[in-house]
């Protein structure tokens, strides 16, 4: 079960709360919501975020993953808070793409 890829034309989204929603991903569109603040995804089915969240660093003040099988990004990572969890999704969106030229 996922958020549909529209979500990324709510531009002027502020705040997402979809806890306990039994959601196995999330569409890598939410990285275009620029002036999202406080994104709620606890208590879902999430292994893996999408990179494309890295670039709401700056904007993004809270991300709440707890109680998902999230494997990406690490545990480790996670554990730094939200702005360090942002940090490393955008460096992987980035060697991604650099890659991919």
């Amino acid at each position: 079960l996922s958020l549909p890829a529209e979500m990324g034309e709510l531009v002027n989204l502020l705040s997402l709360q979809v806890k306990t929603n039994e959601l196995s991903e999330l569409p890598k569109e939410l990285g275009k919501c620029e002036k999202l603040e406080k994104l709620d995804v606890s208590h879902n089915m999430l292994t893996q975020l999408p990179v494309e969240i890295g670039q709401l660093r700056g904007t993004l003040k809270l991300l709440d993953l707890e109680f998902n099988a999230l494997i990406f990004p690490p545990r480790a990572i996670i554990a730094k808070g939200t702005d360090n969890c942002l940090k490393f999704l955008e460096e992987m969106r980035v060697d991604r793409d650099k890659k991919s030229k």
